[in-house]
């Protein structure tokens, strides 16, 4: 009986001891799986610090970028308005010396415009705007007229000079340029009165630059984009200095217009006080 009981007793401690070992066994599994875990996250969280990192500094970058734009757009905004205040003081000096002009006559338009060249009251401009010319009124941009009178013209420059019938002798002419001063890209200013009829006034400005010089003797030009709308012939083409290099004449096609260098009015200018 006794043997019996220890036989139990062992059989229940081996048993017991097996119990043991396969929870052993289990919480170790457990504990390798709750490691494994662990070791995931861990490596997951430090994917995401750095994809954290990497954002925290891509907004950096875009945050300096951002500043260095509206750097760039300040600094844009103060060069346009420093360019609008040059044009701005360019074209109050050119607008006096600019003026409409109304030709009555056989096979003329009525309108064109003008620069005056002389303080004593001469206009150049085109002479296909006068010719045949009954009766030639001249407005200035103050509103007054002036009945004038073709006192000079080259036909194979298209040109004529005009002479206001007055004495007065304070007109505000422009100084008179050159073709030799102009080079391609250079910025020039036109002005002239487009749609005289029904643009009473004042002239109009256009900016553009200067496409080409044509210097050849049959087609000697200042070629350049600022536009020759009908009434315009004859209105003037400035340096940003104010001087009067062309007069202009033909609008060859959209984008392409042609003035007459002032250098081919030289004899008629000359000797005129």
């Amino acid at each position: 009986m006794k043997n019996a009981v220890a036989a139990a007793i062992i059989a229940v401690v081996i048993l017991a001891n097996g119990g043991i070992a396969l929870l052993r066994a289990d919480a170790g599994s457990q504990l390798q799986a709750d490691q494994s875990q662990i070791a995931s996250l861990v490596t997951a969280n430090d994917a995401v610090k750095t994809q954290i990192d990497a954002l925290t500094a891509a907004q950096a970058q875009s945050a300096a970028s951002l500043l260095s734009l509206r750097a760039a757009v300040n600094q844009l905004a103060q060069g346009s308005g420093a360019a609008q205040a040059e044009f701005n003081t360019v074209m109050q000096a050119i607008k006096p010396s600019v003026v409409k002009l109304n030709a009555t006559g056989p096979g003329l338009r009525g309108y064109g415009s003008g620069v005056i060249v002389r303080s004593s009251g001469y206009v150049l401009t085109v002479l296909h705007a006068v010719s045949g010319a009954g009766s030639i009124t001249v407005t200035l941009s103050t509103g007054e007229q002036f009945q004038a009178t073709i006192v000079a013209s080259n036909t194979a420059a298209n040109l004529a000079l005009l002479k206001m019938t007055t004495t007065r002798t304070d007109f505000p002419a422009a100084p008179v340029g050159s073709i030799n001063t102009l080079s391609v890209a250079q910025t020039v200013i036109a002005a002239g009165f487009p749609l005289s009829p029904e643009l009473d006034g004042p002239a109009t400005f256009t900016v553009g630059i200067v496409s080409a010089l044509r210097t050849a003797a049959d087609y000697y030009f200042v070629q350049s984009d600022a536009d020759i709308g009908p009434g315009s012939g004859g209105g003037g083409l400035f340096t940003l200095d104010g001087r009067l290099v062309a007069v202009a004449s033909l609008a060859q096609a959209d984008g392409i217009y042609l003035y007459i260098p002032v250098d081919a009015a030289a004899s008629l200018l000359a000797g005129i006080g």
